[in-house]
């Protein structure tokens, strides 16, 4: 078979003959082709861009969003997440642990209280076209048997790792005590309005509730807890009790603030009482003392800026150095996206401020701070904490 027979300007084109001078003209003319092409066609590299929105539960990551460095929390760190499925996390790994509680689950969250090696869990049953029951405590810990304690409307952990429930009726209310091993140590009756509110190294701090027409607010009693007898009136009249650990306690005075935002620390052996931050300008809410005693943590009531427009323009933390009684503010937590609900420690030290999305608790994240002691820098935990009905720290 004949060759075909060869165009000479094709020759030319590819260079396979011709002069040296046309064969660069044409190289060079390939080469600026092909770079045009990959110009116009080149994909953008990927740009860190800051967000406001954060990685979904169970996904972690490290970076920052917004300010905050995002990633795991400190070695031994767990928290208690009441809801529907309550769970033990290890903010350090990310592991999810789930807690037998009965009957929650839709519909039926459970509120967790930490407790010894594991938490009482308050559920009110529900079921198909029935109405809700009273609410239940059980005693749960991981991989055992939940223990049923009996009907309870709330309760307090007590410090030997048991609980103290209470039933509320209109004619008056019943605590009972329970130990570590679901022992029913002690039950009595109290007067209606008599809430417990901390177990401590001198007694039971229990808050009597004023009649609600005298506008007052209930006193802070330190009683006896199997016989009720009084062993200290710490307050005739407190907002609310704050924080406690096992020889004292901080609570807010009562009247409003301001000018009454100071907070009151009360060493329960001597019956001293002494005030810190007096130049508050909002109301404490809550608050935790560091496993050391020397930190007060505190959260405060969020304030209505001028516009309106948002209640939470700036989320405020408040810790108290109560060696010396000097208090600074922490501001600023994902632009106020998330303002502070509560805070806590870690058993090594590291403050623990739970934030709370604008529409409550339906989507709670978790900042830690990065050393034990004062705080100069937070990890925000890389995920959401929905539908949760409590939040805190595992002991």
């Amino acid at each position: 078979m004949a060759a075909e027979p060869r165009d000479r300007r094709a020759d030319e084109i590819v260079g396979a003959s011709g002069p040296p001078w046309r064969i660069w003209i044409a190289v060079l003319a390939t080469v600026g082709l092909l770079l045009g092409y990959l110009v116009a066609h080149r994909k953008t590299a990927a740009e860190p861009v800051a967000t406001r929105t954060v990685p979904p539960a169970g996904a972690p990551a490290r970076g920052s969003g917004s300010g905050p460095w995002i990633g795991l929390g400190p070695p031994g760190l767990r928290l208690l997440v009441g809801g529907p499925s309550p769970r033990l996390v290890d903010a350090a790994t990310g592991a999810s642990t789930g807690l037998d509680v009965p009957a929650a689950g839709a519909g039926a969250a459970a509120w967790l209280i930490p407790t010894g090696r594991g938490a009482v869990a308050l559920v009110t049953p529900v079921g198909p076209g029935k109405p809700a029951g009273r609410r239940q405590a059980y005693l749960v810990r991981p991989g055992s048997t939940p223990v049923w304690l009996g009907a309870a409307d709330g309760g307090i952990a007590t410090r030997h790792g048991g609980v103290i429930t209470v039933v509320r009726t209109p004619t008056g209310n019943v605590l009972c005590g329970f130990g570590a091993d679901r022992t029913q140590l002690w039950r009595r009756r109290v007067a209606a309005g008599t809430e417990p509110r901390a177990d401590t190294r001198y007694g039971l701090l229990v808050q009597v509730a004023a009649a609600p027409a005298t506008g007052e607010f209930g006193a802070l009693r330190l009683v006896d807890p199997v016989t009720g007898k009084l062993r200290r009136e710490v307050s005739r009249q407190a907002r609310a009790l704050l924080a406690s650990r096992a020889d004292e306690v901080a609570w807010g005075e009562a009247g409003p603030c301001p000018p009454h935002c100071a907070v009151r620390v009360t060493d329960l052996a001597t019956g001293v009482t002494r005030t810190v931050g007096a130049g508050f300008r909002r109301t404490p809410a809550a608050g935790a003392f560091s496993p050391d005693g020397r930190w007060l943590a505190l959260t405060f009531e969020a304030g209505v800026p001028a516009d309106s427009a948002d209640r939470y323009p700036d989320g405020q933390v408040g810790v108290v150095d109560l060696d010396s009684g000097v208090a600074s503010m922490l501001r600023g937590y994902s632009a106020g996206l998330y303002p502070p609900a509560w805070v806590d420690w870690s058993p090594d030290g590291h403050l623990v401020i739970m934030l709370a999305s604008l529409l409550g608790r339906e989507r709670l994240r978790v900042a830690v701070s990065r050393h034990t002691g004062w705080t100069d820098g937070f990890t925000i935990l890389p995920w959401y904490f929905l539908a949760t009905q409590s939040l805190t720290v595992a002991p």
